[in-house]
């Protein structure tokens, strides 16, 4: 890079951090939120991944809050500086032990230099879930040297799982190495001829354990045989991702042209699926007929609407994949207990922002075309080139926000950021802790 384009992006960079500096101290003083009280302390940001200075270029971000606190952010490695399948990832990670205000040093968790070993195949786009009763957390992988527009049944698109438990003696997490599952989830839905877990954050349910743990919600983009666009399955494991079902089984998928998708748990206890879409996001919905048995069907998915006030971009013709997350609030106007529902969108891989929608009655969530109208308003993360991203609820009453940011030599800067809820919606909610 010449002397004059790293100067460039230095200046970049900086406007960026100086943005974000104003932007904090703005809604501080307006809102007399400079104080004591954890809640209402000011957002605090991190560069995890500095992509800009790396001559390997990072990208995809997936992060958990485990059981005892601990952060786990994720990241691709991208050696050979192009999705998994097309060259050498690996995946990177860094925990935090005191809630994000400090992070240790980048380690490599899967791939070419894992701790657990040597291991020559390559991993990314990471998805992860830490348990809420047990000291343990799940990673699910993409894995292999095949891409998901090459993948074949005889040569598909390779899907891994490895485990982490934190051992309380050392005060360590301890990993194991990945474990190739490929069999296992091509043999679920025999018509599918490529398949790959979204990354980022796998739902976990607050209410229905049939197994072993609570039941998981991860969604997947697929390309069937007969047909050419991409779709949406959702699998459910009840034993913390040793063995996956499809939810609504294989003969209807949860979403026809879906691409990378979330899921999330309803306050009713369905299941609601986010996809990327340009515009916005498509939506559908679980409907459980018995929950124990996992039965029950999907309903009609929502396309971006320009006419019922809901997520919409009609400038949007490069989507990405966001996150969707449903928080206990408090509306503080009232102190009216509600759920809050947040999704992160980009506008053609740019201006990163946070969408809210508070849940207050059956009828705001009940159907896709429900859910997806009379969103309440948004909040604009970056003013810059920004792509992916991920959120998780986190101790303290905070939003731990993981995002790429800064285009740059075929990968992002890996931005976190823990922000308070009130500042993501403008004074109007808290986290009811």
């Amino acid at each position: 890079m010449q002397h004059n384009e790293k100067e460039a992006v230095k200046q970049m960079k900086t406007k960026n951090y100086l943005f974000w500096l104003l932007m904090m101290l703005l809604y501080a003083v307006t809102n007399n939120v400079l104080g004591d009280n954890k809640s209402h302390a000011p957002m605090t940001g991190y560069l995890l991944y500095d992509n800009t200075t790396s001559p390997i270029p990072y990208r995809i971000p997936a992060i958990a809050c485990t059981r005892n606190g601990d952060l786990i952010a994720l990241s691709d490695y991208r050696q050979g500086k192009r999705d998994i399948g097309y060259g050498a990832v690996d995946v990177y990670a860094r925990i935090s032990r005191d809630n994000g205000n400090t992070w240790g040093a980048p380690f490599c968790l899967a791939g070419s230099k894992a701790v657990s070993g040597s291991d020559n195949r390559y991993y990314g786009d990471a998805s992860i879930i830490a348990d809420r009763e047990h000291d343990e957390v799940l990673v699910m992988l993409v894995s292999g040297t095949v891409g998901f527009p090459r993948s074949t049944r005889e040569e598909p698109v390779r899907m891994a799982s490895m485990r982490g438990h934190y051992d309380r003696v050392t005060g360590e997490w301890k990993w194991t190495r990945p474990m190739d599952i490929t069999t296992v989830i091509y043999d679920k839905l025999p018509q599918v001829k490529a398949l790959f877990f979204s990354s980022g954050r796998i739902c976990q349910s607050t209410r229905i354990k049939v197994g072993s743990h609570y039941r998981l919600y991860a969604g997947l983009c697929v390309r069937t045989m007969t047909e050419k666009m991409n779709a949406n399955y959702v699998m459910y494991s009840d034993d913390f991702g040793k063995s996956w079902n499809v939810l609504g089984g294989e003969d209807r998928p949860a979403l026809r042209n879906g691409d990378e998708c979330k899921c999330e748990e309803l306050p009713d206890g369905n299941v609601l699926l986010s996809s990327r879409v340009n515009k916005g996001r498509t939506w559908n919905i679980f409907t459980y007929e018995d929950r124990s048995a996992a039965t029950g069907h999907w309903g009609i998915g929502q396309m971006p609407d320009d006419t019922n006030s809901g997520i919409y971009n009609a400038d949007d013709q490069n989507a990405c994949n966001g996150e969707i997350l449903i928080v206990d609030a408090i509306r503080l106007s009232d102190h009216t207990q509600v759920k809050l529902a947040l999704q992160s969108v980009a506008t053609n891989r740019t201006n990163v922002t946070i969408w809210y929608k508070p849940l207050t009655e059956t009828s705001d969530y009940d159907t896709p075309q429900h859910f997806a109208r009379a969103w309440e308003g948004k909040y604009q993360v970056s003013n810059t080139s920004s792509c992916y991203s991920t959120m998780i609820r986190q101790p303290q009453g905070f939003i731990g926000f993981f995002f790429e940011e800064n285009a740059h030599n075929s990968g992002y800067d890996m931005i976190y950021l823990r922000m308070p809820l009130e500042t993501i919606t403008h004074g109007q909610y808290g986290i009811k802790e």
